[in-house]
């Protein structure tokens, strides 16, 4: 069902522990899968007036773009934090709610720019030429 993440991959480029994802796989059968199609698709909505969207899935041949990948993980993390339920002294939930505020504010950038995407830490540092775009 994921397009650009699998479950494994989430886990891979989450900042979640492990744990946590298969707790919230465990009591909410599919419910990860269908957070990473549900932003997919608001990535492809955002990035499509300006470039290739939808872009090509995890395991096609070049793969889905790592800014892409990496965008969708930040944001699903939040999601599976919410799921879960925050411990109320986590102070640790403001740095992932802005890490996911970020990344959604970093796909309207892109949307919004010629074609350059600035680079986070979490994904690279760096201006990188990350997006196919239209021609």
């Amino acid at each position: 069902m994921a397009t650009y993440l699998d479950f494994d991959g989430f886990k891979a480029l989450s900042i979640a522990p492990s744990a946590f994802v298969d707790e919230v796989e465990k009591v909410a059968p599919g419910w990860v899968d269908g957070q990473l199609e549900y932003w997919a698709r608001w990535i492809d909505s955002r990035l499509r007036k300006r470039y290739g969207a939808p872009f090509a899935a995890f395991n096609d041949t070049p793969p889905t773009p790592s800014s892409i990948q990496g965008w969708l993980a930040r944001i699903v993390t939040l999601r599976v934090f919410l799921k879960r339920g925050i411990d109320p002294d986590d102070v640790q939930i403001e740095t992932i709610k802005d890490d996911s505020t970020n990344a959604q504010a970093e796909i309207l950038e892109a949307a919004n720019s010629r074609g350059m995407v600035r680079s986070t830490a979490s994904i690279g540092s760096g201006w990188k030429r990350n997006l196919a775009r239209k021609p």
